[in-house]
């Protein structure tokens, strides 16, 4: 029973370096009865804005406009303390770009 009450309110996720949102609309597009509300991260806020105003369930989006690089980073302050069932993160900046220590 307890998995029939997780399953009844929408998940909270968290997309990190989120980019043009790729994951996140392939989240949303899917027809479900919940859908998962999404807290969006990333560095650029055009790629923000642009994810907001063209997904499916756009309104399910939380975007956040923050540097994860940042010295001293404390991303729980930018979050606003919220839990999340699930996290993702699958890179933090572009090839040309990445480094080897991270």
């Amino acid at each position: 029973r307890p998995a029939r009450k997780f399953a009844e309110r929408p998940v909270q996720l968290v997309k990190l370096a989120c980019s043009s949102g790729r994951y996140i609309t392939t989240l949303l597009s899917r027809k479900n009865y919940n859908a998962p509300e999404i807290t969006a991260v990333d560095i650029d806020h055009q790629s923000l804005e642009m994810l907001t105003s063209s997904a499916d369930n756009s309104a399910n989006i939380s975007p956040v406009c923050l540097d994860l690089e940042g010295k001293g980073l404390k991303l729980v302050g930018y979050l606003g303390g919220k839990l999340f069932e699930l996290a993702l993160f699958t890179k933090l900046c572009a090839p040309p770009l990445a480094r080897p220590d991270l």
